[in-house]
């Protein structure tokens, strides 16, 4: 869920670039000018004849200003896709963002675009939390169409070991999935978490899961979370 799976992270990039999603990008109109033809002179005309006149250009028309497209959670209930400014265009703290595909983001300490620009990292699909730091310069969030939406919590309500399914997912312990023992099967990596951060410290443990696997949930843990495929 972390750096760690930073070559996944980039496959997964590339695959999106690949699908053909592409980068929105303003037009700016100007105004255009029309100039009115010069009136040419008859040579046979009488020299006594007036001297032609030139009619006047019309002023130039100003374009319309254009509007810059929103920066930040204006157009929508969400987070657009996009790298943003932490404490100016993003507030530090937790963010509880959920859609249904898959998500790609990373806590920055700078925009150069290098490796060691990344805090932390993960790709995700579902709902998920993300504990922003006010030490981070940037947040830059990728998913499948415009970006997350914004929730309160897991919109499905409080899982519990008697759900049916454990949907992918970073989860708070106590408000989104309750503590408890969780039977559960597939091809899944699961991990304990003691924060949001997406760093390493913040697992407690963790396992790739292969068929039935079990986890005791423990009310002291942050969180939980699941990635499962196929």
């Amino acid at each position: 869920m972390t750096i760690h799976r930073t070559l996944a992270v980039a496959l997964a990039l590339a695959a999106i670039a690949l699908a053909g999603v592409a980068c929105e990008v303003g037009e700016t109109t100007g105004a255009q000018r029309s100039t009115a033809a010069s009136a040419v002179a008859d040579p046979a005309a009488s020299t006594d004849a007036p001297a032609p006149t030139t009619e006047p250009e019309p002023a130039p028309t100003t374009a319309a200003p254009v509007t810059a497209s929103p920066t930040t959670e204006q157009a929508f209930n969400g987070l657009r896709n996009g790298t943003w400014l932490v404490g100016d265009q993003i507030d530090p703290g937790l963010h509880r963002l959920y859609n249904t595909e898959p998500c790609y983001w990373a806590r920055l300490s700078g925009f150069t675009g290098e490796f060691d620009d990344i805090n932390a990292n993960d790709n995700v699909t579902g709902y998920f939390i993300v504990d922003i730091q006010a030490t981070d310069e940037g947040f830059e969030l990728s998913c499948w169409g415009d970006g997350a939406e914004q929730v309160d919590g897991y919109p499905d309500g409080p899982l519990t070991p008697d759900s049916a399914l454990v949907p992918s997912g970073v989860y708070e312990v106590g408000a989104d999935i309750t503590p408890g023992v969780y039977q559960l099967n597939g091809s899944c990596y699961w991990a304990r978490l003691s924060g949001f951060t997406g760093e390493f410290d913040d697992i407690i443990a963790n396992d790739n899961a292969d068929g039935q696997f079990i986890v005791d949930i423990q009310a002291t843990d942050a969180g939980f979370t699941l990635s499962c495929y196929g």
